[in-house]
């Protein structure tokens, strides 16, 4: 647990009002209590008790708390990467915590979703895992339901005890979150796997090391529902030399991104234009590899009420300091229904373009 108790009953409370009570026969929400602290421990689960015995009945809520003795060694640990002591035993322990984590969830579902105690999730976000589980066509280890840390990572529950096997073998050698890179590699998974809209935000102001500030929040969450799949396009249109394989096509479906010979003129465009009209509440693009290279330079976001893309309305701009473009209350600047959305150049660049997401969510 993290800075304070409310982030815990925050976190819970921001679960069971996101899940309506179906969803809950099929979830488990399992509390860690991986603090060495006895007494405090104590406290913490007759708060539990005392706020959410009914769904502790139910075993809906499950805590689980472990005695230090059964740690590995958490002192005198290598200093890989030359990170202070503390450091390496407040990572090092960490790994040991999601490791018995994972060794006690592995018989208890079918998935297993690893979250932090200061979270907020997106509403119906079972639903959407769901979604997004069918949409898969190839063989996974692990989706991302967030672009941070090790906040809304999926894992099939066949995996887990492997997992935690790994993490316990390598424990004191590098974060979580790199450990858990390299096992996906292991079992041949080269490519995270993010559902952007992402489902969940970190809301946390304090780290669990010594009570440090940490102010990450992420770019792609959405703090409602929506299709993880962008609505049927008529015509994909762009006036912009596709590379290879990395097609319009291919992005709007998410199967890939969409990479683009440079260089870009002023007025260049990728086009969207739907099959029928429709009520979008939320626009995501994001250009550049990383953030960093084959960016947008400079451009902005449109979109057009009118069935010939005429007329059009810009909603947001993206250039080299944020290759991207997050609107997430269209409805509230664009009442009526929309025929086209576009991107445009606004600027002549020498470098190539990436454009790694382009999501249109709808009602």
């Amino acid at each position: 647990m993290q800075h304070g108790w409310s982030y815990l009953i925050n976190t819970i409370h921001s679960i069971l009002k996101t899940t309506t009570k179906a969803q809950q026969e099929d979830l488990v929400i399992v509390i860690f209590l991986g603090d060495f602290d006895e007494e405090y421990k104590k406290k913490v689960i007759e708060q539990l008790v005392a706020r959410f015995s009914e769904h502790l009945a139910s075993g809906l809520l499950q805590v689980l708390t472990v005695y230090q003795r059964a740690y590995p060694p958490l002192k005198g640990l290598k200093r890989n990467f030359n990170d202070k002591p503390d450091r390496v035993e407040w990572r090092s322990k960490q790994n040991v915590d999601f490791a018995l984590m994972f060794r006690y969830a592995q018989n208890l579902s079918q998935f297993y979703m690893q979250l932090e105690d200061d979270v907020e999730c997106a509403d119906n976000f079972i639903d959407s895992i769901k979604q997004f589980i069918s949409l898969q066509k190839k063989a996974w280890v692990s989706l991302d339901f967030s672009e941070l840390g090790f906040i809304g990572k999926l894992f099939k529950n066949q995996d887990i005890g492997r997992l935690s096997q790994y993490l316990m073998l390598f424990y004191q050698e590098q974060p979580v979150d790199w450990l858990i890179r390299f096992f996906k590699e292991s079992m041949v998974q080269f490519k995270t796997i993010m559902r952007k809209p992402t489902l969940f935000q970190h809301k946390g102001l304090y780290s669990s090391l010594h009570g440090s500030k940490n102010k990450l929040a992420d770019k792609f969450f959405l703090d409602r529902g929506g299709s993880a799949v962008n609505p049927v396009a008529k015509k994909l249109d762009t006036n912009l030399n596709v590379y290879q394989k990395y097609s319009l096509g291919r992005l709007y479906q998410g199967e890939d991104i969409g990479w683009f010979k440079g260089p870009l003129s002023n007025g260049d465009y990728i086009r969207v234009v739907f099959e029928t009209p429709q009520n979008v509440t939320a626009i995501f693009v994001t250009t550049g590899r990383d953030g960093k290279t084959d960016v947008m330079n400079l451009g902005k976001m449109q979109v057009s009420q009118h069935d010939d893309c005429s007329q059009w309305t810009d909603i947001g701009k993206v250039n080299r300091k944020t290759p991207y473009i997050k609107i997430p209350n269209l409805e509230n600047i664009i009442k009526n229904a929309i025929h086209c959305v576009q991107i445009v150049a606004l600027e002549s660049q020498q470098s190539w373009l990436i454009v790694s997401d382009f999501h249109i969510i709808i009602k």
